[in-house]
């Protein structure tokens, strides 16, 4: 087993990434392991996600393994002070929102900035930064996956979201211009146990248990969280995947497919009925007409309403060049995930 004894910041812990890969760490027996959060509430998410990865007393483990720092990453002067002697970052704090609206993108590039100027400032080893698959451009003519060559050059019609990952990317390559040696993976969308009504993907697990009538056949790539965790602390040992980027994706399906393998877990009837780009239109203006008059963010708004009609598939296997690694069949994934979520409810 290779070395984590050595000092780690994981941020966002308690988000979904960063809960599974404090998980990750302790399973490899890492035993220095600085979390910061905002308030000690934070812990109880950490806490679930430890007890799904078969942890039964995660209070304890935490005790013992983890070193929680109550700070607001968007003061540097906090920040800074996370820094000493650190080996490696795993950066996993982000907000998370489709809707429309510039503070995310202030929000998440300010936080990215604040870690990194104060990496560089520690000279810290490692810095291994979690964006999305969202910051990936079209591929050529030749090809018909996107893969990591395939770099955006204009944000027009991205998402605020987007945007923001795609300029803190940018603060992470001014990083390592300065000397810090970063890796930046691309997840696709991540299926795993979460904060099932929060702001992460975790949410998406709820309604894909009601037996949905309706579905698209827009296309993306899906990824379990735990594989996402798996890699990220494999490549944090991995020498040679220093300066690169890789794609986190195990499966490329469409929507509709993915709905009928969450009604088989569920034993309810698949959806049916496949809409197209004129009935998501009309969706998204009945969508759009509720937010305003309900004061509600809507569901559907015009990028998600985009992108649920899109087909865009993922090649994940450059990341095989690098580390031995399978990633784990997303039927597992959904039906794991998925029995989780009704067990959490009947708990």
């Amino acid at each position: 087993m290779k070395n984590f004894s050595k000092k780690i910041v994981v941020t966002g812990g308690s988000g979904l990434v960063g809960s599974h890969i404090i998980g990750e760490l302790i399973k490899r027996g890492a035993d220095n392991i600085v979390v910061p959060l905002r308030s000690e509430s934070s812990l109880q998410k950490i806490y679930k996600t430890l007890r799904h990865l078969g942890y039964s007393d995660p209070e304890e483990i935490i005790k013992e393994r983890c070193n929680i720092v109550i700070v607001q990453l968007n003061n540097p002067h906090e920040v800074a002070s996370l820094m000493d002697d650190v080996k490696c970052v795993f950066n996993c704090v982000a907000n998370v929102s489709l809707n429309t609206g510039i503070d995310i993108i202030s929000c998440n590039v300010e936080l990215t900035t604040h870690i990194i100027n104060a990496a560089i400032e520690a000279k810290v080893d490692l810095f291994i930064h979690v964006s999305s698959i969202a910051t990936l451009s079209s591929p050529n003519k030749l090809s018909k996956f996107i893969d990591e060559s395939n770099v955006m050059t204009t944000v027009k019609r991205c998402s605020p979201y987007t945007v923001s990952k795609f300029y803190s990317e940018n603060v992470v390559r001014y990083g390592s211009e300065f000397g810090l040696s970063t890796i930046i993976v691309h997840p696709a969308v991540i299926l795993g146990e979460g904060d099932w009504k929060g702001s992460s993907s975790a949410s998406l697990i709820p309604p894909l248990t009601k037996g949905l009538i309706f579905g698209t056949n827009g296309v993306t790539g899906y990824v379990d969280v735990r594989d996402v965790a798996k890699a990220m602390v494999e490549l944090s040992v991995t020498p040679e995947a220093i300066g690169e980027q890789f794609i986190l994706s195990g499966e490329n399906l469409s929507f509709m497919e993915v709905m009928t393998k969450a009604s088989k877990v569920v034993n309810k009837r698949a959806p049916f009925i496949c809409i197209g780009k004129i009935p998501i239109r009309i969706a998204y203006y009945i969508s759009r007409v509720y937010g305003l008059v309900s004061g509600k963010s809507p569901r559907l708004n015009k990028y998600t309403a985009r992108t649920s009609l899109n087909k865009n598939y993922y090649n994940g296997s450059k990341l095989n060049r690098f580390i031995d690694f399978t990633y784990t069949p997303i039927d597992d994934t959904i039906h794991r995930t998925i029995n989780a979520y009704i067990k959490s409810k009947n708990e």
